[in-house]
């Protein structure tokens, strides 16, 4: 958070911090890493309002695409995400290498 303090958005009630995003830019594309809103305010626009924040920050930077992985089942991420103009482009497959196997 030091290094890059952009990259972190929150949206705060009074003084307590109700949602965030992580928003990272690789030098090409603008990556929307982690969107989390606490349960007592979903559903208000607050995930669609830190999205916002996010691609206006990337965008800033440069960014001509931004883009978030979803996985498969989390169907309130991907709702979210189509809901305010993001296409799901079901043939990308995400893969990863891992040092341990549940890490």
């Amino acid at each position: 958070m030091e290094r890059n303090p952009d990259n972190f958005i929150g949206v705060f009630h009074d003084s307590r911090l109700i949602g965030a995003v992580l928003a990272t830019w690789d030098g090409r594309k603008g990556w929307i890493n982690r969107v989390a809103v606490h349960p007592d305010y979903r559903r208000r626009g607050t995930g669609s309002a830190l999205i916002k924040a996010a691609e206006e920050e990337l965008e800033s930077r440069g960014a001509l695409v931004i883009a978030a992985l979803i996985e498969v089942d989390n169907t309130r991420s991907r709702r979210l995400f189509q809901g305010i103009g993001y296409l799901d482009y079901g043939e990308i497959v995400y893969v990863s290498k891992r040092k341990e196997a549940d890490g």
